[in-house]
């Protein structure tokens, strides 16, 4: 009865905690990140720019201070809102090849998910910004095993997450936001159907006996990550002599380094639809700090320089 009696007191506690919008926190028992380019659009995103979730808002709170600290809310589209292409951020290159989507565009499907640090137990705060005021019985968490204890106040859904060495990921479904896929196969180059957009593929008025269902997902699914603080020694030096650390915005220069580490601090990274992350052979660590968002395929003259390279990081 003690244990769950507190436990009641904690919830009340966190569900009243106070929130500043855009504010991180970067101590021993938790570090969160932001980016303020952040674009919320179904269309591409500018290179320097990150895209942000249309729906989902995330704060964590380490428990101690009850102060809910943002974390930023990644998303992903399919192909990015440049329809179906043969030549990165080239939209006249387009083409019928298949390239794995389907109806995915035409219904909207999209994917969100956020990461932060900590070392001890935290509180992670979800809300939605379409409006929906969440209940207790209108969400799941997967996978159900975890058992987290949940709460949920003003609208709002709380979900504690406990510290773990391992750490602990998982996905946040809500059962307005599901979308059923139909079979609609009547020969070996159809597929799935759907009856949101007319303009789309694989479009039907309406659903009938011959279009089984074959599945439900979400329509916007959310991960979240919680993970430990890195080992120290993963973490180079940035002021060592063999180390480059390299200004955000457009990549350039690895290719000529003498460096022999690279490290991306907190901050925004673009290479462009045709370059690479070319690195010299001198370059045998590549760092990408906790909050780096890098864009960008990685090119070794060595596969030995990306196999270490990968290795501490």
């Amino acid at each position: 009865m003690w244990g769950i009696l507190n436990t009641g007191i904690l919830l009340a506690g966190i569900a009243g905690a106070t929130s500043n919008s855009n504010n991180t926190v970067n101590n021993s028992k938790l570090q969160t990140w932001w980016h303020d380019s952040g674009e919320i659009t179904r269309s591409p995103v500018q290179p320097s720019s990150v895209r942000q979730s249309h729906l989902y808002s995330i704060q964590v709170s380490n428990s101690v201070d009850q102060t809910y600290y943002d974390s930023f809310a990644y998303q992903t589209i399919p192909r990015n809102g440049q329809g179906n292409i043969l030549i990165p951020n080239d939209l006249t290159s387009t083409t019928t090849a298949s390239d794995g989507i389907t109806i995915e565009a035409a219904i909207g499907m999209t994917m969100s998910w956020t990461s932060f640090l900590y070392s001890a137990d935290v509180w992670v705060k979800l809300h939605r910004l379409d409006g929906f005021g969440i209940e207790s019985d209108t969400f799941v968490i997967r996978p159900t095993t975890l058992n987290l204890t949940t709460s949920v106040a003003g609208g709002d859904l709380f979900i504690q997450v406990p510290y773990s060495e391992r750490g602990s990921k998982f996905s946040v479904e809500f059962n307005d936001n599901l979308f059923d896929f139909r079979d609609g196969c009547s020969n070996p180059t159809c597929s799935y159907v759907q009856d949101t957009s007319a303009s789309g593929p694989y479009y039907v008025d309406e659903y009938d006996d011959s279009m089984p269902l074959m599945g439900v997902e979400p329509l916007d699914s959310l991960l979240i990550f919680a993970s430990p603080f890195e080992d120290e020694s993963l973490i180079p030096d940035e002021t060592s002599d063999d180390a480059l650390v390299v200004p955000e915005g457009r990549i350039s220069g690895l290719n000529t380094t003498e460096a022999r580490i690279v490290i991306f601090k907190p901050g925004v990274y673009y290479a462009t639809a045709t370059d690479y992350l070319n690195l010299s052979s001198t370059v045998d660590w590549l760092y990408f700090a906790p909050g780096s968002y890098v864009k960008g395929r990685i090119f070794a003259a060595q596969i030995s320089q990306v196999i270490l390279a990968l290795t501490k990081v």
